[in-house]
C-alpha cells in the first residue's frame, strides 16, 4: 500500500508507527479471512487452512507492505527478512523509496518490492523515477546466511526466484 498516512512531521519521524500498521492488517485480516470462508463454502470455519497470517507487515512513512499466507502454508516459510530503502528527502528519508520482503517457501525463494516514486510528468521527473528504482535494485540488501546454518540465501532483489 502506498500514501497510508499523511505527509507529516510525526508521520515521517515515525510517532504512530505501531498504530497505523494495526490498523490496517486488522482490516487486512478480517477481509483475507471472510474471503477465505466465500472460497472455501464446505470447510469447517474452525479449520487452519481456512485463515490467514501474516507473515511480516513493514511500514516506512506512507508505505506499507503486508505478506500473508495461508496458515497451511506458514510452517513451511523459512528466512524471512525486510530491506527499507529511502529514496525522499535529501534522497534518504522514506516518503519514498521501497519496503521489500524475502523468504523461503519450501525451497523457492520469493522477494516483493512495495514502492512508492516522484510523480509528475514534467522535465526531468521520468530520469528522477529511474534513478530511484536504480537505487531501490542497488541498495536493496537481505542477510545471506540464516544465522543458524551456511545456507546461501539471495541477498538482492533480482536474486530471487
Amino acid at each position: 500500500f502506498q500514501e497510508v498516512v499523511p505527509l507529516t512531521t510525526p508521520n515521517i519521524l515515525g510517532l504512530k508507527k505501531k498504530k497505523v500498521s494495526k490498523k490496517w492488517n486488522s482490516l487486512i485480516r478480517k477481509t483475507l479471512n471472510r474471503s477465505s470462508k466465500i472460497t472455501k463454502p464446505n470447510s469447517d470455519n474452525s479449520d487452519p487452512d481456512n485463515k490467514f497470517r501474516c507473515l511480516i507487515s513493514k511500514r516506512m512513512v506512507g508505505l506499507l507492505i503486508s505478506v500473508w499466507l495461508r496458515s497451511d502454508l506458514y510452517q513451511h516459510v523459512k528466512n524471512a527478512n525486510v530491506s527499507c530503502v529511502g529514496c525522499g528527502i535529501m534522497g534518504r528519508l522514506g516518503n519514498k523509496g521501497s519496503v521489500s520482503v524475502r523468504f523461503q517457501l519450501s525451497d523457492t525463494s520469493f522477494c516483493f518490492v512495495c514502492t512508492h516514486l516522484a510523480s509528475g510528468g514534467g522535465e526531468g521527473d521520468k530520469q528522477i523515477r529511474n534513478s530511484n528504482a536504480i537505487e531501490i535494485f542497488s541498495r536493496t540488501s537481505f542477510p545471506t546466511t540464516n544465522g543458524r546454518s551456511s545456507v546461501d540465501l539471495p541477498k538482492r532483489i533480482l536474486d530471487h526466484e
